[in-house]
């Protein structure tokens, strides 16, 4: 399965093409910042990583730090691309563990380029002074494969360079004394040129063949140990021959005999070493070839690290080595339970608090993330709140890194979440202030969580009874209510609810959120969120002052409407119920019966299927109904003692031009009483 490898922190000015060992591994365009990786599907991350290095090794980068993310999500070194839902042709971000100031760096070729700007930290090797460069265990894994494959490499040239000296052996067996031993030698060489296979280290196993390459190999020793047994014996045989061959010098035939013998001798032993060779080359070749690309750096990217030299970097080691031991922390934290009490015991707590308040932004995020994972078991809450966590995490809620935030925000949703006591630390340590200010700037996901834990606070009573008095915490969940994410509003919705329930006067008394709760239906068609937002809303109705804002409101009947439009029995009736205690609690009663309301409840009878909304909206008809004649009749009375005033008025004015007493008084005058009578 192919995996493509988006990065923005190389170049986009070069174009190079790389293929790793044993696998295909090419950069179609260093433009596109995009790598391209050859994976199967039960591969683990580390492996992908370690082919990730080879490229980057290539390009002169292996000690560029990074991690692998998919939808958002940090992928772990020790799970499968299985495990992540990672498909054929999928798309993963290379993001780099650090980020620099803008500046120059290293280009492709290790030159500098001050005029080009780059936000990553490559910490090349060639930066550190002479001495001072230490290899952390990958780095000195990825040599040791750049070594096992460079060697293989020159194993292979060197086979068939011996593969050319059997073709020469086989040609000249033919004037030997045994002219037939051509045959096998011939044989050995054809099956060594039709299977060997051709591999570079850039490019790993190249071109066709039909055979594996170890068999290959296997099959090739056994040929060559019986072509050398062969000429070792016929080798020694000849040599017996010679010593007991007599000769007469003088005589040509039997000079040229003795030559011939001795030629035969010398080629059979020269072909003897050749493939004694050739069979050392294929045994070490065996082994070589069960080294892949990722093999040994898998090993070290998975294995389980000790825990005392880790928290040594994090206390004692310099900016990059704290950054990696936070990374190193991320990773074991995720292992398991057992690992996440050993880091607790070696003293993790207090060196991931003082990590996450580091100045490099990626030591936050992993200090962070380890402080998320650990926080997954409620022993480790405990203890972490009563270290003071709860007051770094707040303080990692002004971070302006979000993905710090977001650690930050699911670390205090675990505190909250499982304790009483963690809920009323978090209120001393002024961490309500914290969320307020974050719930104004956060984004979907940490949305949810920062509602989430509102919603957790909120059911702790005296919690609940400082917020409801708070309009800092209504703002905020006004705001988390006006994202777009239907879960965001559905907690948010829940929480004010809930304070409405303690304390109404301050959610009703807040401006903006009415406008809000009744154009829900116009921008969601979640009718669970309706269903709480006229919970609301009935609230705003049962209230006199409130009730006036609902009055004034334009455009109150459609949105009374858009609520009952629904087939929720409950939406139906609290939509009815709202209308009522507007009825009952608004003193001028006429300026009810003139927004149209009865339509509204006609509609709810007319569609209800719960007889309690039913009995609802028929009260409510009939009250307004009631209201109407009066409000006909006096509207009446008010017309025809306006239209006698300005009759009255006319005739006793004597200011009043002629022609607008002609024109206007009395066939106006007449005319409207004739009409009203």
């Amino acid at each position: 399965m192919l995996i493509y490898v988006e990065s923005k922190a190389f170049p986009a000015t070069q174009e190079y093409a790389a293929e790793a060992v044993s696998e295909l591994l090419t950069i179609p365009a260093i433009q596109n910042k995009t790598f391209t990786l050859i994976c199967n599907p039960h591969d683990t991350i580390a492996r992908a990583r370690a082919q990730m290095l080879h490229i980057l090794y290539e390009l002169g980068r292996e000690e560029h730090q990074f991690r692998f993310r998919f939808k958002g999500e940090y992928l772990r070194d020790a799970y499968t691309l299985d495990d992540y839902k990672i498909l054929d042709n999928s798309v993963i971000k290379m993001v780099p563990m650090s980020k620099r100031k803008r500046g120059s760096y290293a280009n492709l070729h290790g030159s500098r380029n001050s005029g080009i700007d780059d936000e990553h930290d490559f910490s090349s090797k060639a930066n550190l002074p002479a001495g001072h460069h230490e290899l952390d265990d990958v780095q000195k894994a990825l040599y040791k494969e750049i070594a096992i494959f460079t060697k293989r490499e020159k194993l292979l040239t060197d086979f068939k360079v011996l593969l050319w000296i059997h073709f020469l052996a086989a040609v000249l067996s033919l004037t030997t004394t045994y002219r037939y031993a051509a045959s096998w030698s011939g044989l050995l060489m054809i099956f060594g040129f039709a299977y060997c296979p051709n591999y570079t280290r850039l490019g790993g196993f190249v071109g066709k063949y039909g055979m594996n390459k170890k068999h290959f190999m296997i099959f090739f020793s056994v040929g060559a140990i019986m072509n050398l047994t062969a000429s070792l014996l016929m080798g020694i045989y000849l040599i017996f021959e010679l010593l007991a061959f007599v000769c007469d010098n003088q005589d040509p035939s039997c000079l040229r005999q003795k030559e011939l013998m001795w030629w035969s001798i010398i080629l059979y032993l020269t072909q003897a070493v050749a493939l004694a060779a050739s069979i050392f080359i294929s045994i070490m070749l065996i082994f070589n070839f069960n080294y892949e690309v990722g093999n040994i750096i898998e090993k070290f990217l998975i294995q389980t690290r000790d825990i005392d030299k880790v928290m040594n970097s994090a206390k004692l080691g310099n900016t990059k080595e704290r950054r990696h031991a936070a990374f190193e922390l991320a990773s074991l934290a995720a292992l398991g339970d057992e690992t996440k009490f050993r880091i607790v015991g070696e003293g993790g707590l207090e060196s991931l608090m003082n990590l996450c308040l580091s100045d490099d932004i990626a030591t936050q995020e992993y200090a962070a993330e380890a402080v998320s994972e650990l926080l997954t078991i409620p022993a480790i809450q405990d203890q972490f709140v009563e270290l003071g966590g709860v007051r770094t995490l707040c303080a990692l809620l002004h971070s302006k890194d979000k993905r710090v935030v977001n650690e930050a925000v699911t670390a205090l949703s675990y505190i909250v979440a499982d304790s009483e006591a963690n809920r009323q630390t978090l209120l001393n340590e002024n961490g309500m202030d914290d969320l307020f200010y974050i719930a104004e700037r956060v984004h979907v996901p940490a949305s949810r969580i920062v509602s989430a834990i509102f919603l957790e606070l909120a059911f702790s009573a005296e919690i609940r009874i400082m917020m409801s008095a708070q309009q800092a915490s209504v703002s905020a969940l006004e705001k988390l209510c006006r994202s777009r994410d239907d879960e965001t509003q559905r907690l948010s919705l829940q929480t004010l609810e809930l304070l409405a329930i303690e304390n109404s006067d301050t959610i009703i008394g807040h401006d903006g959120l009415l406008d809000y709760l009744l154009f829900l239906p116009s921008t969601s068609d979640d009718e669970q969120l309706y269903l709480l937002a006229s919970k609301i809303l009935l609230y705003y109705a049962e209230n006199e002052s409130a009730c006036q804002k609902l009055v004034d409101f334009p455009d109150l009947k459609n949105c009374l409407t858009d609520f009952a439009v629904s087939n929720d029995p409950l939406l139906q009736n609290i939509v009815a119920k709202i209308i009522l205690a507007m009825l009952d609690s608004h003193e001028n009663k006429d300026a009810i019966a003139s927004l149209g309301l009865d339509e509204v409840l006609m509609f709810i009878k007319s569609d209800a299927t719960d007889r309690d909304a039913w009995e609802m909206s028929d009260h409510g008809l009939t009250i307004l109904h009631n209201i109407r004649p009066k409000l006909h009749k006096d509207d009446s009375n008010t017309s025809v003692e306006s239209i006698t005033g300005k009759e009255r008025c006319v005739n006793h004015s004597p200011n009043i031009p002629q022609h607008y007493d002609q024109s206007f008084t009395k066939p106006t005058v007449t005319h409207s009483v004739v009409s009203i009578t």
